[in-house]
């Protein structure tokens, strides 16, 4: 899976790049703290391997919380309140955050092309 850049942060990290290299830059740069958009447009068209592409929609709860500790966690909790409540097969139901929105809306991020999941 890989992340990408955001538009914005793909120009500041240009424009960081080339004061702190002492490249000569146009004044709106140094002043903005970013480069432009037609430097954007013709970075993009330069490197044809790259574009600007939509995130796969994640909430931020299950981007950091999936890991092996967590899950362990999860079903040692989920053991031990069965155990304690005799819950019986027929009497236990899955649900769903349906209706319950906790993705927030993705900014367009620069990735490669080949990249077959971005987010």
């Amino acid at each position: 899976m890989h992340y990408g850049l955001s538009k914005v942060s793909a120009m500041k990290l240009a424009s960081d790049y080339a004061i702190a290299n002492h490249k000569n830059i146009p004044e709106s740069w140094i002043k903005n703290k970013s480069t432009g958009k037609d430097w954007f447009r013709g970075f993009l068209k330069r490197n044809t391997q790259l574009s600007l592409r939509t995130p796969e929609a994640t909430s931020l709860s299950r981007a950091t919380s999936f890991n092996r500790k967590n899950v362990q966690d999860f079903f040692d909790n989920l053991r031990e309140v069965i155990e304690n409540y005799n819950f019986e097969p027929q009497n236990i139901y899955s649900c769903d955050e349906t209706g319950c929105t906790t993705v927030q809306k993705c900014p367009k991020v620069v990735a490669g092309k080949q990249c077959r999941q971005v987010g």
